[in-house]
């Protein structure tokens, strides 16, 4: 019978979708960031998606750690799953004139299972192994429960059943031949096709490690081949981590019945395509500080162009980074936040800073 997914029909959906596409056309076209600002983006967002994707599976690492070894500055515990997960987001993946297959679902896992290409999945070395890429991971032979993690990285004791091995390889090649066939027909938006193919492969699970985290990269990978180049300076799977509550109660919500055709999709899929247009605007409006940053003092200057390379700071990172004593940092980041620019989350020490949404900038640029 193959794989079979209802699509709900949504106005608050189609608009989302309807402003994706069009910063997608205006992101290629006339209105594409400045080479060096591109770069700039791309190298933040690569860094929050490799960490976002690490902690959202149980590892504890922070944004500066993650910098650090993708600058070859970096030799901690973590730097091979860090370094693995970087080159998973590089993966090409096949276009349209090649049929997605699911050796390249393997492909990815093992990558980020670190799997041939001479280390076990720890990290370790392997005598003999070469040097020729990572191992496709084979599809598990064994049960499997998922786990859900906190934002400390500790197991929520929320397990998620998975399809049973005897499944798996009927069941992954529906998934892949429903995703080509919906990618190529166009009767259903790319990004609810990868909605629907993102949801039926969390929910199989079907290596015997690393589902999740090959699942997240999956998602960057099939936007930009959907089209969706602008997606690469930023992240989405940080949105997702962000969002992490809402992440497990819509795949809860959506994995119910799945392998029935008659699951409520629309959870998952309005999680994942706010998540998308959120980080649409937040693209846009970095890419509008960054037009318009002369417009503030030396020193206000600084503490957005640090939050617009980080992302998501705290008052430490800011005193480190502009040298300002904690007053008149504190000063000046109520001014921006007062006008605007700056978003404030958290409170005392928890305390966090990201840039605006691009409508409360045009708001406040008078």
């Amino acid at each position: 019978m193959g794989f079979t997914l209802d699509i709900p029909r949504s106005r608050r959906l189609g608009a989302a979708l309807g402003r994706i596409d069009r910063f997608r056309d205006a992101f290629a076209g006339s209105e594409r960031p400045p080479a060096g600002l591109t770069e700039r983006l791309v190298a933040a967002g690569r860094v929050r998606s490799v960490a976002s994707a690490c902690r959202l599976t149980g590892l504890r690492v922070g944004d500066g750690e993650v910098a650090a070894v993708l600058a070859d500055g970096g030799d901690g515990a973590n730097e091979t799953e860090l370094r693995a997960c970087d080159r998973a987001f590089d993966t090409a993946l096949a276009g349209p004139a090649q049929l997605l297959e699911v050796t390249d679902l393997g492909r990815i896992n093992g990558l980020l299972a670190c799997i041939g290409n001479g280390h076990n999945g720890h990290g370790a070395a392997i005598a003999g192994a070469g040097d020729d890429g990572p191992s496709a991971a084979p599809l598990r032979a064994e049960p499997l429960l998922g786990e859900l993690f906190d934002a400390d990285g500790r197991a929520t004791g929320r397990i998620v059943p998975t399809l049973p091995p005897r499944m798996l390889a009927g069941t992954l090649d529906d998934l892949v031949t429903w995703l080509e066939y919906e990618l190529r027909d166009r009767k259903l938006h790319p990004l609810l096709a990868i909605g629907g193919f993102t949801l039926g492969l969390l929910a199989a699970a079907p290596f015997a490690r690393r589902n999740t985290r090959t699942t997240l990269v999956l998602v960057d990978l099939l936007l930009r081949r959907a089209g969706h180049d602008w997606i690469a300076c930023g992240s989405v799977v940080a949105g997702i981590e962000e969002r992490r509550d809402l992440y497990n109660d819509a795949f809860d919500a959506s994995r119910t019945r799945l392998w029935t055709g008659h699951s409520d999709s629309f959870p998952w899929l309005e999680f994942l395509v706010d998540v998308v247009d959120r980080e649409r605007e937040r693209i846009a409006a970095r890419v509008e500080l960054e037009r318009g940053s002369v417009r503030f003092p030396p020193l206000q200057r600084s503490i957005v162009e640090t939050v617009r390379r980080h992302g998501v700071v705290d008052a430490s990172l800011l005193m480190r980074a502009t040298g300002a004593n904690r007053n008149t940092l504190k000063d000046n980041l109520r001014r921006l936040v007062d006008s605007g620019v700056l978003e404030r989350s958290g409170q005392r020490r928890g305390t966090r800073y990201r840039l605006a949404t691009p409508a409360d900038l045009l708001v406040h640029s008078g």
